[in-house]
């Protein structure tokens, strides 16, 4: 964080408004491609995991993919310049913590994200996939 440069912070609270659900593993089971079946087996593998540790969830996050998408096209959040360390102390190792006030001598150091376009992020993520798959079906590509 203290690197001088550009930084946009996607957190949890931003990610977790971006859910994989069951329905959509169950329809790229349903394609019956080698690589939708891929598909479906890691998300219902991770939707499994998600249920027992967050259960109050619909779905599983889209951690990754969300930071992927704001690299690519930063207009997809909202984001608020702050100041933001990294916590080392023991109990708290690798916490980020914000300055709220704004009162850090130095200013901001990054963007981060408070909302979410996420009807656009999820439409613009299906649709790539669905672009993937429908291309493995086309050529019946082989993974193994």
């Amino acid at each position: 964080m203290e690197s001088e440069l550009p930084i946009i912070l996607v957190g949890l609270d931003v990610t977790r408004k971006t859910l994989l659900t069951r329905d959509d593993m169950l329809r790229w089971r349903g394609k019956g491609t080698e690589l939708s079946t891929l598909f479906a087996n890691f998300t219902e593998f991770y939707l499994n995991v998600y249920q027992v540790y967050h259960p109050y969830l619909d779905g599983c996050a889209l951690h990754d993919p969300l930071a992927v998408a704001v690299a690519l096209d930063p207009t997809l959040v909202l984001t608020l310049p702050m100041y933001v360390k990294v916590d080392l102390d023991k109990d708290a190792d690798g916490r980020t913590v914000e300055d709220l006030n704004r009162t850090s001598p130095s200013g901001p150091n990054t963007l981060v994200c408070v909302q979410v376009d996420a009807k656009r992020f999820m439409d613009t993520f299906f649709r790539l996939l669905e672009m993937i798959l429908g291309e493995q079906n086309k050529r019946g590509d082989n993974l193994g």
